[in-house]
């Protein structure tokens, strides 16, 4: 008994080849994606940008809880009233979700 040929005439054959090297290159420029993503992110899964937010606003509560007012916090971090304002409005977001 003989082996069954498959008969694909060649302009199949150079499509089935051009969509299987379509996937490696899709397969690997996720995989390469994925690797620049992980090499952003610190630790805790943050960026720096991300990072630099979350110590402003935990620096902002302790100022906050030590009493002082939101202009003081303002010169003592480096923004203006308003930027301060809109720190701790972002805390209390986040204290809402977690």
């Amino acid at each position: 008994m003989t082996g069954l040929q498959t008969i694909i005439n060649t302009k199949e054959k150079n499509k089935r080849a051009k969509d299987y090297h379509q996937q490696l290159e899709k397969e690997n420029r996720e995989r390469r994606n994925e690797y620049f993503r992980n090499r952003r992110r610190n630790e805790q899964g943050l960026t720096s940008r991300e990072q630099e937010k979350l110590d402003k606003m935990n620096q902002i509560q302790e100022l906050m809880k030590q009493g002082l007012k939101q202009k003081e916090i303002a010169e003592i971090v480096g923004l203006d009233k308003s930027g301060v304002s809109r720190y701790n409005k972002d805390t209390s977001q986040i204290k809402t979700l977690i």
